[in-house]
């Protein structure tokens, strides 16, 4: 049982700070519930005032816990989710049957955005979190996409005042943090798909119960917005480039090179093959990506003359037999023994970049539909392909193939296949 505080103290910390301990948290490896220390700046008067919140806000969680908080922390298998503690969970990601279960009285929205009004960033991207992995378990989104969404918010907010609540931060603080982002990554295309996240992530709270009837912080658009971003110059090779790779290449490495600009692998996408993706009798791979295992479909990619004798040489029941790192290994060493500086991932994208000028010259078709094609031979998870899925019950790339075969023609009169 948790005692309700009559009085409030705060004691004088070595730091200058105020020292507050309210309620439980988490420690560090997420195996017990310690004591939660707060501290707090300006006079003692002011210090008393925000412990006071801070004793408001342990109330109303312990007193809702039940109801908001356990039913998702129980969802998520989240440790100590039947004991009140300072880990804040979004209730509305459970189903109304769940929540039965645990309900006396609903808590108002207002009273849940009076728990909040003081809320921090850090408060606001854990929130966040907490109903993307809510949205992972009912299968809304992925769990690959959910890991990158967090990443992506913990090294953004490294920039940001996250210990202050978001509407004391003044405009200029935020747009000085904003521009030590940028300098600090040295790339406008990444500044813009860090700030896009803390937008979302902030967007969802003023949406949400959390944030209801809360006053925007002021200029938001601004601090969030980043103008005039270009894309990143993909990186490709001309078909003189594979030559002089491929120049003195044994079986292995060409092997290596073939798959990835036939079936654009990576190199945990060869390690990985299984028996019954590759049909050697019939010419093609039936095989997942490594890089998305959640993905319901199966890629389908019909293999280059070239490609298919090396494969049947080195391919055994059991799959070819190197793994991701021997893979690496073997393709550095290859391409430091000869003077070569090559990326391996961008093998892919010089034949995904052929197939699009190959689309791009035919009037028959437009570019939404050379960027699907493009997309399926990547083996990119989008909507179109999982409804697609979803219908049919199974994914045909003959278009995509059409195209594949004309890039082997291409890279077979250049000179790269023999």
């Amino acid at each position: 049982m948790y005692r309700t505080r009559r009085t409030v103290n705060v004691h004088p910390h070595q730091s200058g700070r105020w020292r507050f301990t309210c309620g439980k948290t988490l420690n560090a490896t997420k195996t017990k519930l310690v004591p939660r220390d707060f501290y707090l700046v300006g006079t003692k008067e002011k210090a008393i005032a925000q412990a006071t919140l801070r004793v408001k806000e342990w109330n109303f969680l312990r007193t809702n816990w039940a109801t908001l908080y356990e039913p998702t922390l129980k969802l998520i298998d989240a440790p100590f989710a039947e004991v009140p503690h300072w880990q804040p969970a979004m209730g509305s990601t459970v189903s109304d049957t769940t929540i039965a279960a645990y309900q006396d009285r609903p808590p108002t929205d207002a009273e849940v955005a009076d728990a909040y009004r003081d809320v921090t960033l850090d408060g606001v991207i854990n929130l966040f979190n907490l109903y993307n992995e809510g949205r992972v378990r009912q299968g809304e989104v992925t769990r690959s996409t959910f890991e990158s969404t967090k990443k992506r918010l913990k090294n953004a907010s490294r920039f940001f005042n996250c210990t202050r609540p978001i509407s004391d931060i003044s405009h200029f603080e935020w747009m000085e943090s904003k521009t030590a982002l940028i300098e600090a990554l040295g790339s406008r295309k990444s500044a813009k798909n860090y700030l896009d996240g803390l937008r979302h992530a902030l967007t969802w709270f003023y949406d949400s119960p959390y944030g209801a009837d809360r006053e925007r912080i002021g200029g938001f658009k601004g601090i969030f917005r980043m103008t005039k971003v270009t894309s990143k110059r993909i990186v490709v090779y001309s078909a003189d480039d594979l030559k002089r790779l491929l120049k003195h290449a044994d079986d292995k490495i060409r092997l290596f090179v073939y798959l990835a600009l036939n079936m654009g692998m990576y190199q945990a996408d060869i390690a990985k093959l299984m028996a019954g993706e590759v049909n050697l009798g019939e010419g093609y791979m039936l095989w997942d990506r490594a890089k998305e295992p959640e993905n319901p479909f199966q890629l389908m990619h019909v293999m280059w003359p070239e490609t298919r004798r090396l494969v049947e040489k080195f391919w055994k029941p059991t799959g070819f037999g190197w793994t991701t790192k021997q893979i690496e290994n073997a393709f550095r060493r290859h391409c430091k023994k000869h003077g070569l500086i090559f990326q391996f991932r961008n093998l892919r994208k010089t034949t995904n970049q052929l197939i699009g000028e190959m689309i791009g010259g035919n009037p028959d078709d437009d570019k939404a539909v050379a960027a699907e094609i493009c997309t399926e031979f990547l083996g990119q998870r989008t909507l179109k392909l999982m409804e697609r899925y979803r219908v049919l019950g199974t994914i045909t790339y003959k278009r995509m193939n059409h195209y594949l075969g004309r890039a082997g023609d291409a890279l077979r009169v250049a000179g790269v296949l023999s």
